[in-house]
């Protein structure tokens, strides 16, 4: 019997020890406004996003979480098409079409690169280009036109849909950049899926 009457008193001893910084985070709080409660509460959440903010290394590798959206989180717009004659003295083996586009972000963070499918249509919504794009590039977000880039396609006069994109005028060209992963400056990386 004295046994469980000494745990007993144990264990009331430890629940008390344990209590001892909760009853002074309480009575430190006493007297206090709600407002000030969550003031205090803000500022701690801000500490602690500036000393997560400042931990060096890599950040370990995990399976990219999926999120699924409507449509893409990053817009792109076509800002010019041209044709390059083939030239093999300055360089340039086979015909080509370059492209210029710019792209804007309107994800919560900054990207540190991403990998998607760059799809060029006709107003009529037929295929013309399907290629794809990775930009290992900084991007802000929500910066009006973040990244500048272009891509480069060989010309093939044989293939149907190579003389369409050439003769189409920029201005009826449909973009369309179809996200698939996203790596953030932070280090943590998104994987998307997009619904049509």
């Amino acid at each position: 019997m004295k046994g469980r009457s000494w745990g007993k008193i144990m264990l009331i001893g430890i629940v008390c020890i344990l209590s001892v910084p909760l009853l002074k985070e309480a009575v430190a709080q006493e007297g206090r406004t709600l407002e000030e409660r969550l003031a205090m509460l803000e500022a701690k959440v801000t500490e602690l996003e500036e000393r997560l903010s400042r931990l060096e290394g890599p950040v370990a590798r995990e399976e990219p979480k999926r999120v699924r959206v409507s449509k893409s989180p990053i817009s792109l717009t076509l800002l010019s098409k041209s044709f390059i004659k083939a030239d093999p003295i300055a360089g340039n083996v086979n015909d080509r079409i370059d492209f210029i586009f710019d792209l804007t972000s309107h994800l919560p963070k900054d990207i540190g690169a991403f990998k998607g499918m760059l799809v060029l249509k006709d107003n009529y919504d037929q295929k013309l280009l399907e290629s794809e794009l990775i930009v290992e590039d900084t991007i802000k977000s929500g910066v009006l036109l973040g990244w500048r880039g272009s891509i480069s396609m060989d010309y093939d006069s044989s293939l149907d849909t190579h003389r369409r994109l050439l003769a189409i005028d920029k201005d009826n060209l449909r973009t369309k950049l179809v996200l698939k992963e996203v790596t953030y400056t932070d280090g943590t990386r998104e994987a998307f899926s997009i619904e049509e």
